[in-house]
């Protein structure tokens, strides 16, 4: 909810801009917000640089024997989790206001002469989604029981950027193929190989060779 609030509040200035600007800009506040929390005086409420610790894990199941401090049990919370964000997200991509939303990032000027409040509707998708993203960030947070501000930094919203190129952004499943399947290069080949810390070259390479040949993503190999 204060995800939601916060992108509220910042839609008004960003919205102001359009396209690779407003990319540019919602980085830029993200590392505000970072920066801020890092070296904010308000230790005692964000915990400055060392961030926010022994932050209490999801009370456990006990009349079900469910312990959450399981890896396993964790994994499946989530999943269930993650399911039920994808079906309300894609009941709305299918509503009316999801129809609008597509109306909107297809043909905004269009969308506006018919008289739709396009600025309105832009605020309440990214409301929406800095809602999910705000709800993940809490299932991180109760994980592994801490948050400092080094650990969302810009190199992390770029990976999030090249997701959403790599699987594609015109269907509701491309985004999820992006991560699907960069998190199990990531995950399973490059630490097999020991490599890890080659991420941010090999993450450049497939961008830049997405955007050269297979510009749509994944998800346009799915028709083909």
């Amino acid at each position: 909810a204060v995800a939601a609030l916060f992108a509220f509040l910042l839609s008004f200035p960003l919205f102001r801009m359009k396209g690779f600007y407003f990319l540019i800009g919602s980085f830029a506040a993200g590392e505000v917000v970072r920066l801020v929390w890092k070296w904010s005086e308000l230790t005692w409420l964000f915990g400055g640089p060392k961030g926010i610790k022994l932050i209490p894990p999801v009370p456990d199941i006990e009349f079900l024997s469910i312990d959450f401090y399981n890896p396993v049990n964790y994994y499946y919370l989530c999943l269930v989790v993650v399911a039920v964000s994808l079906l309300i997200l894609y009941r709305i991509e299918h509503s009316r206001i999801g129809l609008t939303f597509h109306a909107i990032h297809w043909q905004d000027k269009l969308a506006e002469s018919v008289g739709v409040d396009t600025f309105r509707y832009r605020t309440l998708a990214f409301v929406i989604s800095a809602f999910f993203a705000g709800l993940a960030g809490a299932l991180y947070a109760h994980y592994v029981g801490t948050v400092n501000p080094n650990r969302f930094n810009v190199e992390e919203m770029v990976y999030v950027l090249i997701w959403a190129i790599v699987g594609g952004t015109a269907t509701f499943y491309g985004p999820i193929l992006g991560v699907v399947v960069l998190t199990i290069l990531n995950e399973i080949v490059l630490r097999a190989l020991g490599i890890d810390e080659m991420r941010p070259l090999l993450y450049g390479a497939i961008l830049i060779l997405f955007i050269l040949f297979l510009p749509k993503g994944l998800e346009s190999l799915v028709p083909k």
